[in-house]
């Protein structure tokens, strides 16, 4: 609960940031900001599977170009 100037308290939405919520308009904790050790190899690891289907989707649209009949 936020409590406004005009006494009235109002339910701010929260949101995720980097292992934490942040209210929206105040300053971050530190402990809001930074990762811990396992998301950061959980956010590693969708890197790494991002880039091997990237890298296969690209191999296997260049494998779908080679069968392709050449143009006239």
């Amino acid at each position: 609960m936020i409590s406004r100037p005009d006494g009235i308290s109002k339910t701010v939405p929260r949101r995720y940031k980097c292992g934490g919520t942040v209210g929206i308009g105040g300053p971050a904790t530190a402990n809001e900001l930074f990762m811990s050790k396992d998301e950061l190899i959980i956010q590693l690891v969708k890197v790494a599977l991002g880039i091997l289907i990237g890298g296969y989707f690209l191999w296997w649209s260049l494998e779908v170009l080679k069968w392709l009949p050449p143009p006239h």
